[in-house]
């Protein structure tokens, strides 16, 4: 029986904020262990007003097979996506169809096992200018209706262990399908996805090298940070600060921020625009602390980002204000 709380496995010496990490790729048999599980279908009742209950028509409640723990709540139209389907067999098949240069570099659980993902990448990544990034075609699936069983396009640095979103305008490429009866993943959809995988690293790798040509300054760097972290305004009530909390928070953001494009070795490149990108995103993903994370793995959050466009949005937005600071 699979285990509820979120976990998170990572191959290839990756995020050390994993629940389990490997070396190399993450092995088959360890995937199919953590989605050793069914989601299956129970009737929805109500009280009636005899006492007893009344089924509600067309209504079925997606259930843990195992421990009953309720997902998600649906009509009769939906069809489950099995984890085991999805998140083995069809991962199978692209390993397949990667001809053995594929591997699973992570998988996991989020939700108290509602999502499952897995994410495969090339046994090799790309080289840049000395920076070393693999693409990646994460896919993901739930039981909760919160995403959809899809493939996700992205990209992975080694040396901050970072899932990166897109660099261009467009946000890396989503194959999705529905939960419906006729839906489902093939074997075609499998060497669709791979295709789009390379094509986006060719343009995310062609961007990056532009990122680390483009020289930004110690004093552009801060005007970055000052347009992304804005000082707020200082609040008084009979001459004393009352948002003395707020304003802490900014100095250390601002501080920690010039940390890491000033010292830290994860990001390196100071003095370009890919430096500036990878200072926000490694303290967003490594060192940013979240009031809300309620005992889920920073790794689990960080996934959790990729797969909601969260760190898409994130990224373009800092780039956006690379450039726009670079240009002035």
């Amino acid at each position: 029986m699979s285990n509820l709380t979120d976990t998170t496995i990572i191959g290839n010496g990756g995020s050390a904020h994993a629940s389990d990490r490997y070396d190399g790729f993450v092995p088959m048999e360890r995937v199919t262990e953590l989605f050793d599980f069914d989601a299956r279908f129970t009737k929805v009742y109500v009280p009636s007003p005899d006492g007893g209950v009344a089924e509600i028509p067309n209504k079925r409640a997606v259930v843990h097979g195992d421990t009953g723990n309720v997902f998600n709540v649906v009509s009769g139209r939906y069809a489950i996506h099995q984890f085991r389907d999805v998140l083995i067999d069809n991962v199978a098949n692209l390993l397949d169809t990667g001809k053995g240069d594929l591997g699973v570099v992570g998988a996991g659980l989020l939700d108290n096992g509602a999502v499952g993902w897995v994410q495969v990448a090339p046994a090799e990544g790309v080289v840049v200018e000395g920076d070393t990034v693999s693409p990646t075609l994460t896919v993901v699936s739930s039981h909760s209706g919160k995403f959809a069983t899809s493939y996700r396009t992205g990209m992975f640095r080694m040396a901050c262990s970072n899932q990166l979103g897109a660099l261009r305008r467009n946000t890396g490429s989503v194959y999705r399908l529905k939960h419906t009866r006729n839906s489902w993943l093939r074997i075609a959809d499998a060497r669709e996805a791979l295709s789009l995988m390379f094509a986006d690293a060719a343009g995310f790798t062609e961007d990056m090298a532009n990122l680390i040509g483009t020289s930004v300054t110690d004093q552009q760097f801060l005007s970055i940070v000052e347009r992304l972290n804005p000082k707020p305004e200082i609040k008084t009530t009979d001459g004393e600060i009352v948002n003395e909390a707020s304003i802490t928070k900014w100095e250390n953001r601002r501080d920690d921020l010039w940390k890491m494009w000033a010292e830290d070795e994860r990001v390196g490149f100071r003095g370009t625009a890919w430096g500036a990108y990878q200072a926000f995103s490694t303290y967003s993903q490594n060192e940013r602390s979240y009031r809300d994370m309620k005992g889920t793995s920073r790794a689990a959050r960080n996934i959790g980002s990729l797969l909601s466009g969260q760190t898409d949005k994130a990224d373009l937005k800092v780039l956006a204000a690379v450039r726009q600071v670079v240009a002035a």
